[in-house]
């Protein structure tokens, strides 16, 4: 697990109790990484439309406080399976003690292809060949319109550090690579019909989840430099 702080504008008070904008919070970065070595046809790219919006529309009620949408999902599919057999971390074997720290720097450096520039510096663009699923834009944690976001539950006592006792907010955001993506297109050919028989990932698939908790500038835990 590896962790970052990253300094952000309004981004992560997301139908919450405190107003746009929010500039007192640093997040920590935490990657949760899995590479899915599983075994599955053409899928065209999609156009908007109900799961496949960029971000949760607002309720008319929110309409004239809604931040400006920046966050642009990537939903363009592929069309055919790309082969990842060359990958150092398809190659490398984890339970082999000489391989193990090369695996997990391989895993490491892989996924953090998935955005483009210093993620540890506000929200950044997603890299080409990697791809969001997609309806994670309905109800109260859908994706938020400015990083993309969909929050998470709250964090448990001691979870970020243990002098950390009290909850935290949570916000996340998931990659699947274009081996990963491929899957995606096959099981929404028809978007009104998905055919979820389909939902057989490839070997080689792919997906990074970057997690963001909240920790206050005025924390110990911040002001002691300790994450």
């Amino acid at each position: 697990m590896s962790q970052a702080l990253w300094s952000v504008g309004p981004m992560n008070e997301f139908r919450s109790t405190i107003s746009w904008p929010f500039n007192n919070y640093v997040p920590i970065l935490t990657l949760a990484l899995a590479v899915s070595m599983f075994h599955s046809t053409d899928a065209g790219a999609l156009s908007p439309a109900p799961g496949f919006e960029n971000s949760t529309p607002p309720r008319v009620s929110e309409i004239s406080t809604w931040p400006n949408e920046e966050f642009k999902a990537n939903y363009n599919f592929p069309t055919t399976i790309a082969d990842q057999s060359y990958q150092p971390w398809m190659i490398l074997d984890p339970r082999k003690s000489s391989d193990r720290g090369a695996y997990y720097s391989a895993i490491l450096d892989y996924g953090l292809q998935a955005m483009n520039g210093d993620i540890t510096n506000g929200c950044q663009s997603t890299s080409d060949n990697w791809f969001h699923a997609p309806w994670m834009t309905r109800g109260e944690s859908g994706r938020e319109p400015l990083c993309g976001l969909t929050k998470e539950r709250k964090t448990r006592s001691g979870f970020v550090y243990p002098i950390l006792t009290d909850e935290r907010q949570a916000w996340a955001i998931g990659f699947y690579n274009n081996t990963g993506a491929y899957q995606f297109g096959e099981v929404w050919k028809d978007k009104e019909k998905p055919d979820l028989t389909k939902l057989n990932f490839q070997n080689g698939t792919f997906v990074i989840k970057f997690l963001f908790v909240d920790v206050n500038e005025n924390d110990e835990v911040y002001k002691a430099n300790l994450l």
